[in-house]
């Protein structure tokens, strides 16, 4: 389960049983989450999505990792669990 930390210096920072979460996963097919995954990419978090067209664009940072089964998706959990996110280019900050 995770929360929102408001009384964090940084109110966004999202905090999972007491550690700040550096994964968000959006294993939705749909663009209803675009804006969410987009904020978790820029605030250098890793994200976890589907292979999906509607996934095309975010797919391209290097914090982001596309899962197109279960065995795969578990496989990019547990990456993102033990590996920091790399920083964001220059090129994918613009």
């Amino acid at each position: 389960m995770a929360i929102y930390d408001i009384s964090a210096p940084q109110p966004q920072a999202c905090v999972c049983a007491g550690v700040r979460c550096q994964v968000f996963i959006n294993a939705s097919t749909s663009d209803v989450v675009a804006t969410t995954s987009m904020e978790a990419l820029a605030m250098g978090k890793w994200l976890i999505c589907a292979k999906h067209p509607c996934n095309a664009f975010v797919s391209t940072f290097s914090n982001c990792l596309v899962y197109s089964s279960p065995a795969q998706f578990s496989d990019h959990i547990e990456h993102a669990l033990k590996q920091e996110p790399p920083p964001l280019s220059a090129d994918e900050l613009r």
